[in-house]
């Protein structure tokens, strides 16, 4: 907002200010009591030797979805008696501190919007974009934010990234069959009783903003802005929301 001219020039030229007051009231169903389980299915490409197509009932201790996220906080902290330095705690309870699944569905969540940002060690010749972090300056409202994950966030986001049997899963990879198709990405929650709901919304991140900061140069290479412009934008081409009634 500070970035706004407009803004900025409506404030130096108005003596006073009307607020237009508005209430928006959200009825947030995630009673801690009636969640029966939250989980994620494993979801792979057709053909996979174990799980070749997703099922469509949901059963307790089903192999598709057992120990399918390594980012679901079950437990209050990793960390028993001593608090000691994240740095060397084992690879995947360390994940655990840092996103959940189990936190999406906290009651009085805040809306989305932020950012939280898992580096893979890519090099700048195979991912410009996962070199580039812009979270500073005048433009920064028309920019994506990030921040850095932490154990002592009061809300957690979830990363559908996870390894298994040394492969990993949950991050796009290019394909000559279904290029960028993400592997095991299907959370879920299961509730005890029925919830009464009359709609469903699903936001997204572009992670693009409307400010152009490029070029840029990458060692020998100059770059485009990889946070400016929709083909830069990581928007799903295809996914879908279900419903079960009753375990279907």
């Amino acid at each position: 907002m500070h970035g706004n001219q407009e803004f900025q020039k409506f404030m130096k030229g108005t003596h006073t200010i009307q607020t237009e007051t508005r209430v928006i009231a959200e009825w947030n169903m995630n009673v801690p009591g009636n969640i029966q389980e939250v989980g994620n299915y494993r979801n792979r490409r057709a053909g996979d030797i174990d799980y070749p197509t997703m099922p469509n009932v949901w059963n307790e201790d089903d192999p598709y979805t057992q120990g399918a996220t390594d980012a679901d906080t079950t437990i209050i902290s990793t960390f028993a008696d001593e608090d000691g330095p994240i740095a060397f705690t084992e690879k995947k309870e360390k994940m655990k501190t840092l996103y959940s699944l189990d936190d999406c569905v906290k009651q009085q969540r805040p809306r989305s919007g932020i950012n939280k940002p898992l580096y893979l060690g890519y090099t700048a010749s195979s991912s410009a974009t996962a070199q580039y972090v812009n979270n500073y300056g005048s433009d920064i409202d028309k920019r994506p934010r990030y921040y850095m994950g932490s154990r002592d966030d009061r809300f957690k986001y979830w990363t559908s990234y996870r390894t298994e049997n040394e492969n990993e899963y949950g991050i796009s990879s290019e394909g000559n069959i279904s290029p960028y198709l993400i592997e095991d990405v299907a959370p879920y929650v299961v509730y005890k009783e029925p919830v009464p709901c009359n709609r469903i919304v699903v936001k997204m991140q572009t992670n693009v903003g409307t400010k152009n900061h490029g070029p840029f140069r990458m060692g020998n290479d100059i770059k485009d802005d990889p946070l400016f412009g929709m083909d830069n934008a990581t928007i799903p081409a295809n996914w879908r929301v279900q419903v079960l009634v009753g375990n279907k």
